[in-house]
């Protein structure tokens, strides 16, 4: 059994290298290896590495974006990516060329996308090993397509190479790729293929090197291709690295002729100079050492030969020459050695770091003191980045006419506080205060310190005065005992709505705001009001917006909303939410549910067949217009409207009317402001263009990613007025979970299962719909006796707000494992799972409804709702027999 767990882990991290995402005249010599400190810091799970030409290097992790470390090993930068990073390779100019699983994006060293190669996004099935000859012309390999396709230095799509098949210039998972100098050819690791193939630079085949297996040139899952000149003033090919990513080693051969076996470096196990799961391999001709991305999560470290450069781990050289123990002067000089090179920061009392000057082995610093004890810190930092520190203590002595404040808080929660100082031998001091009734007692504690406590402070700011004898000095608090003013427009509590997303708009005053939280989630607060979505579970969904000052006061307010879809029909055709206007009457219009009563605020409206319409005249601020339908059955739905009325230019998004939860990649926002204003837009904080007409405008709004896109327009007037319109887009592609648990059996009398609390389940057969079922708590059931249907076409479904469905057979209750719907589990399924899990293809339901296995509890499935690595485990246990469910 151990041998057989050894063998699912092998074969999981050598599929999960396949998709890029891991757990982690020559010289015929073999190399002197050392085996050298890896790299750990900030490395999760490596992939690709390249170098620059100053021998910094960076590493690929889809778990942590783009790590770039200096030789010495120190990491210097993290460089975000959009997408987790695959291949990478750094041009002349220092920019960086990154695989993002359908394109390859050219980035500053920042994480600005400058351009995308050809087309750009579905310009690649796969982007994988990037490589760049003598001239800065782009090779990449798409190890989906099995080709390499070709670019100019400048990006522009030219060519590709090669095919689908095992034969000479064919390919099976193409993965590495690197350019041989010397003879100006491209080695192309050939993974499923077990080999390495060399082309021309116009793609013309030209030998193979390595065949499938184990034992000397022979490889199983090579991954990752490098090669080694020697030092002469023409250099010569003399080694070649490739890294096996099954066999967790890189062997090295002679590649002239037909190559020769020279050695292995590394072998299976987490101990130094051992490897997991090789990844990449890349030869460090500035420190002449073998970089390997090893995938049981480290940058592994050889030395080659005896010019190897080591990590630098020891401590920089650092001396201080001893300050005074006490001086009476509020700046102290400071002085001392260092190691050449390193630089020197000086702190004092956990302040600030200030950097000395530095010259050779000498450096300088001038610091200033607090009245008494003075905590000094000084440390150098070589350019490795290891850190001396050293500490010494000296006492500022306070002559004895003089006195000095404390740090004072600017801002309290309280109407007394205490202020406190240092003082002369026998200064005595009074305090004062601008604010009627406030009295102020001071005390001296030692017969070097004082304080004050003072009582009666007013709201607002307060001006306090501390003297003795002709001096002086002035401190200003300000007392805050209000709780933030919150006014909320949301349905009131105990309101019935088939609106799964709902708008919570929010004004809050209050000029020493902390925080503004809607459900413990905060929300940013333009011009005094936040806008957010909340999407309602089944049955009854608690709304909490709650309000922190700087000093702690607080306001809540708390409601709570039901879902229901059976309400009666109700719609608001105008206005759109969260609108601004100048207008103190707005009219209102929608549809109803036939012989419905509707009522605006609680007011009849004028009913014209299934339409409605009301006018509700404004009050100055946030107003919220709550419109309830009710049927002479008792049935009652309820919608609201957001309208802030004052002065300020008036803006609306018209389109989409209302807060929404979309599946779709991008949206468009529509909207209407006044001419003569200017305006500007922002989603989650960041500026985003907007396209305006007269006084009109559109704003273009992708959705790259699943989350909540708040966007605020704000528009601007000739006299400087602001008004900002709110609108929040929540993008959801993932279907809801759902699951058949109950009685699956022929013609069953009781349908059991689990769904997601925000989903509406629907039971149907080929005659149509036989219920609609809101599973509170996730659970639900429907007995089925009494009902006419059709057994065969019986079918579940589950909706969630953004209309993503996830629909369930008898014939099929739970995932099988079978993602390419081929009939059969394999490691084609396992490979797909992965691509979805690391983010390299988008799910779809199907994906969900089959792929979706894990956790497995005592041989059962009991699918979370989100497909990841756990799920190819299981269906990788499955292929391999260990698991039968």
């Amino acid at each position: 059994m151990r041998e057989l767990k050894h063998r699912v882990m092998t074969i999981l991290m050598a599929v999960v290298a396949m998709v890029g995402w891991a757990t982690g005249g020559s010289a015929a010599t073999a190399p002197q290896v050392t085996v050298l400190p890896s790299i750990v810091d900030g490395v999760k799970t490596p992939v690709r590495l390249a170098e620059d030409a100053t021998g910094n290097f960076f590493v690929t992790d889809p778990r942590g974006g783009i790590l770039k470390y200096n030789g010495s090993g120190k990491l210097l930068q993290l460089i975000p990516t959009p997408r987790p990073p695959q291949g990478v390779v750094v041009t002349s100019a220092g920019s960086l060329l990154v695989g993002q699983g359908d394109y390859v994006a050219l980035l500053d060293q920042t994480g600005k996308e400058l351009r995308r190669l050809g087309a750009g996004a579905g310009q690649f099935q796969m982007a994988n090993g990037i490589a760049l000859d003598d001239t800065g012309r782009i090779y990449v390999t798409d190890s989906v397509d099995n080709c390499v396709q070709v670019f100019s230095a400048a990006g522009d799509y030219l060519s590709r190479f090669g095919s689908t098949g095992i034969g000479l210039g064919q390919f099976s998972t193409p993965t590495g790729i690197a350019f041989e100098k010397e003879a100006r050819q491209l080695a192309v690791v050939d993974s499923l293929n077990g080999r390495v193939e060399f082309f021309d630079t116009n793609g013309v085949y030209q030998k193979t090197l390595f065949s499938f297996g184990s034992g000397p040139l022979k490889l199983t899952l090579p991954q990752g291709v490098s090669f080694e000149y020697t030092t002469d003033a023409v250099p010569k090919l003399s080694r070649m690295y490739v890294a096996d990513s099954f066999q967790s080693s890189v062997q090295v051969i002679d590649p002239t002729g037909s190559g020769t076996f020279l050695s292995y470096i590394g072998e299976y196990g987490a101990g130094p100079g051992q490897l997991i799961a090789p990844l990449d391999a890349i030869y460090d001709a500035v420190g002449s050492r073998l970089v390997v991305a090893n995938g049981a999560g480290s940058v592994a470290l050889f030395g080659i030969g005896t010019g190897y450069v080591p990590v630098d781990t020891t401590p920089p050289a650092l001396t201080l020459n001893a300050p005074p123990a006490s001086t009476s002067a509020a700046n102290l000089a400071l002085s001392g050695t260092v190691e050449a090179g390193a630089t020197v920061k000086v702190s004092v009392n956990g302040g600030i770091a200030v950097g000395a000057t530095v010259s050779g082995t000498a450096w300088s610093a001038s610091v200033g003191l607090a009245a008494g004890s003075n905590a000094i810190t000084v440390t150098a930092a070589d350019g490795a980045g290891n850190l001396t520190t050293l500490n010494a203590t000296v006492a500022l002595v306070i002559p004895a006419t003089t006195f000095t404040i404390n740090p004072v808080p600017a801002l309290i929660g309280s109407t007394g506080t205490t202020i406190t100082g240092t003082r002369g031998s026998g200064v005595t001091l009074t305090v004062t205060s601008t604010t009627a009734g406030a009295v102020a007692t001071v005390s001296y504690p030692t017969a070097s310190t004082w304080q004050a406590s003072v009582t009666g402070l007013a709201e607002g700011g307060n001006q306090l005065t501390v003297a003795s004898g002709g001096a002086f000095e002035n401190v200003t608090v300000t007392v805050d005992t209000r709780a933030p003013q919150l006014t909320v427009s949301a349905l009131a509590t105990g309101s019935h709505t088939a609106e799964r997303v709902q708008n919570v708009t929010v004004a809050v005053n209050e000029p020493h705001l902390q925080s503004l939280k809607v459900n413990g989630v905060a929300v940013p607060v333009v011009n005094g009001v936040a806008s957010t979505p909340v999407i309602l579970v089944n049955g009854s969904t608690a709304i909490s917006v709650t309000a922190v000052d700087q000093v702690g006061n607080t306001a809540t307010d708390t409601r709570s909303l039901v879902f229901d879809p059976q309400v009666p029909d109700l719609a608001i055709t105008a206005p759109a939410d969260v609108i601004r206007t100048r207008t103190s009457v707005v009219e209102l219009s929608g549809s109803a549910a036939a012989s419905a009563t509707v009522t605006v605020n609680g007011q009849p409206a004028t009913i014209s067949n299934t339409g409605w319409s009301q006018r509700v005249t404004l009050t100055p601020g946030l107003n919220t217009i709550a419109v309830t339908a009710t049927t002479g059955s008792g049935g009652t739905a309820t919608l609201k409207r957001t309208v802030y009325y004052d002065n300020a230019p008036a803006v609306m998004i018209a389109t989409p009317p209302d807060d929404t939860a979309l599946s779709a990649g991008s949206a468009m926002l529509y909207g209407t402001t006044e001419d003569g204003v200017t305006l500007a837009a922002t989603v989650n904080g960041s500026a985003v263009p907007v396209t305006k007409s007269g006084s009109s405008f559109s704003i273009s709004l992708p959705l790259t990613g699943e989350g909540t896109y708040a966007v605020a327009v704000t528009a601007t007037d000739a006299t400087g007025a602001k008004a900002t319109a709110f609108r929040n887009v929540v993008a959801d592609r993932t279907p809801p979970r759902l699951l058949l648990t109950g009685q699956t059996v022929p013609a069953p009398a009781i349908l059991l299962g689990t769904a997601d609390a925000d989903a509406t389940v629907t039971v149907e057969d080929r005659n149509g719909t036989l219920a609609v079922l809101t599973p509170a708590g996730g659970s639900w059931s429907l007995t089925l006796s009494g009902l006419a249907y059709d057994t065969a076409t019986l079918r579940v479904t589950a909706a969630d707000a953004a209309g993503n469905l996830l629909a369930r057979t008898l014939a099929a209750p739970v995932p099988t494992g079978d993602v390419n719907g081929d009939g059969k589990v394999t490691v084609s399924d396992v490979l797909q799972v992965l691509r979805i899990a690391v983010g390299a293809v988008s799910p779809t339901a199907d994906d969900y409804t089959n792929g979706d296995v894990a956790p497995v509890v005592n041989g059962k499935v009991q699918p979370d709702g989100k497909i990841d690595i756990q799920d190819a485990v299981e269906i990788l246990r499955k292929v391999v027999g260990v698991a039968t469910w």
